[in-house]
This record gives C-alpha cells, sequence and structure tokens, in this order.
C-alpha cells in the first residue's frame, strides 16, 4: 500500500511539471518566441522570478511602459549555488513586430549573478533601459534570458554603444552560456 501510494504520488507530481512545460511552451509558441528566439523544446531548469514594483512578469501578461521605468527585481528557483548567470532583457520587435528591421534592442545585460539573484553584486554590461515603444507600433514582446555561465566572474568584453541590431545568440556563444530560463511581458504605448 505505501509503495503504491509513493509510485501514485511521484506520478502526480511528473505530471504537474510535464502540464507545466506544456503551458510554457504554449505561451511560447502563442508569442511566437520560440523557436525564434528560444529553441524548440526547450524546458527550463531554473525558475526565474521577474517583479516590476506593481507586477509580476508572467508569460506575456501585459505590462505598461510607465510601470517598468525601474529595473526589476529577480529571483532564480532551482539554480547551482556554486555558478553564476547572465541576464539579457530584449525587444525583437523594433521598430514594430511586423518590420523587426532594428531589432532585436538590448535594454539590459546583466553578468556574473550569484545565484542568489543579488544583482548589487553583478556587473552590468548594459544599464537598465525600460521600455519604450513608439506610439502606433503595436505590442512589443519584452524577452528575459537567463543564461547560466561556464566559469564564475567571467571576464566580458564590453558590448556596444548601439543596442540596436543585438545578436544575442553569438554573445551567449562567444561567452560560453547556456540557456536555462526564459519569461517574457508584452507592453505597448496605448
Amino acid at each position: 500500500m505505501t509503495t503504491s501510494i509513493t509510485i501514485f504520488l511521484i506520478l502526480s507530481i511528473m505530471a504537474v511539471f510535464v502540464a507545466c512545460d506544456a503551458s510554457f511552451s504554449r505561451a511560447l509558441k502563442k508569442a511566437e518566441i520560440m523557436p525564434e528566439f528560444v529553441p524548440n523544446g526547450f524546458s527550463p531548469s531554473v525558475k526565474l522570478s521577474i517583479v516590476y514594483p506593481n507586477k509580476k512578469v508572467d508569460l506575456g501578461n501585459f505590462i505598461a511602459p510607465s510601470e517598468s521605468v525601474e529595473a526589476p527585481r529577480i529571483s532564480f528557483a532551482n539554480s547551482d549555488r556554486h555558478s553564476q548567470y547572465t541576464l539579457l532583457l530584449i525587444d525583437p520587435d523594433v521598430p514594430t513586430k511586423e518590420d523587426p528591421s532594428n531589432g532585436p534592442f538590448r535594454h539590459w545585460a546583466v553578468v556574473n549573478i550569484p545565484s542568489s539573484g543579488n544583482l548589487a553584486v553583478a556587473g552590468q554590461l548594459s544599464t537598465y533601459i525600460g521600455p519604450q515603444p513608439p506610439v502606433n507600433s503595436g505590442y512589443h514582446r519584452y524577452i528575459f534570458l537567463l543564461y547560466k555561465q561556464a566559469s564564475v566572474n567571467k571576464l566580458f568584453q564590453s558590448l556596444p554603444t548601439n543596442r540596436t541590431f543585438f545578436d544575442y545568440n553569438t554573445f551567449a556563444q562567444q561567452n560560453d552560456l547556456k540557456l536555462v530560463s526564459t519569461n517574457f511581458f508584452m507592453s505597448a504605448d496605448i
């Protein structure tokens, strides 16, 4: 009897994780983030929590530019306490989703983040710039990409001052970064 209950509990927990992964993938696909910005089949190994003063980022919820002026608080769950992380925030929809000719725009680049998520001891390659979608440019996707670094206290080369046309994939490859989580929100000047 005890073995049956244990097996049932394990299977129930696994079903919850599978359902969470499925809803995660659905949200990314619906917003056309997967597979263009996050590979097909990606499953986060770290839970990334992003909280602005009055709103939490939750897989595509709407956050007005006025609600995201200041940099958000971040935290991780299930992270490796001996590792450091890199966080990027990009807007691929510059100037619009239909004509992303200047995207992705790099809104934020933070490196050497400890597993505690303490940004005060991390390095900023690009300071935070909140969403500023042009009037009548439609909804913009603001994508947070969290990478695990292969080494701690890594020395990163500075990034160009021009934040448009940011090749986040090349940046990740050149710096031996492994994508471990993502989250996103939508914003517009309406």
